[in-house]
């Protein structure tokens, strides 16, 4: 979505007000699909300071997320600070975005964001049980049959040596 600053920076006013709601686009992050269940809902302002932009709003939204034991999908809610700062002068800071034009990607700007608030490994609940590591059963809904000797192959040979050396 892409948000007209032209008033901003042709009239001298020193903000523009935002409140805006619009659907979020699905991607690829991580190797996870990440979908959204609500709509990003934005409100904040821009302000204009010398020849910097800033940005400082509310984000709202709600994203579906695999969870990194189980893999079932969760709703994860989402409601955070937004700070950005922009510049159509050439600039060597890399805190402040460059933009061309009188347009800014508010869409950009939002997902980004987005990827920096969810989590690198995501739960769908805090004593998620995950899957069986040798028959892939989703350990919160059923118990597996499969036996629970769990040896770390590098270990194999010293359980070996102590089970074959019990009447020492």
């Amino acid at each position: 979505m892409l948000f007209d600053i032209s008033e901003l920076t042709k009239n001298n006013q020193e903000r523009i007000s935002i409140n805006s709601e619009f659907p979020g686009e699905s991607f690829y992050y991580n190797g996870d699909f990440i979908e959204f269940s609500k709509p990003i809902i934005l409100v904040g302002a821009i302000s204009l300071t010398k020849n910097v932009m800033e940005l400082t709003a509310n984000l709202k939204t709600e994203v579906i997320l695999s969870c990194s034991r189980c893999l079932e999908r969760y709703k994860y809610p989402l409601d955070l600070e937004v700070i950005e700062n922009f510049t159509q002068d050439e600039i060597d800071d890399d805190e402040i975005i460059r933009i061309n034009g009188s347009t800014i990607d508010l869409k950009k700007v939002c997902q980004d964001n987005i990827l920096l608030a969810i989590p690198y490994k995501g739960l769908c609940k805090e004593d998620c049980k995950g899957l069986c590591q040798r028959c892939g059963t989703n350990l919160n809904y059923a118990s597996c049959r499969c036996e629970k000797d769990n040896i770390d192959p590098r270990l194999e040979k010293l359980k070996k040596f102590f089970s074959d050396n019990k009447e020492v």
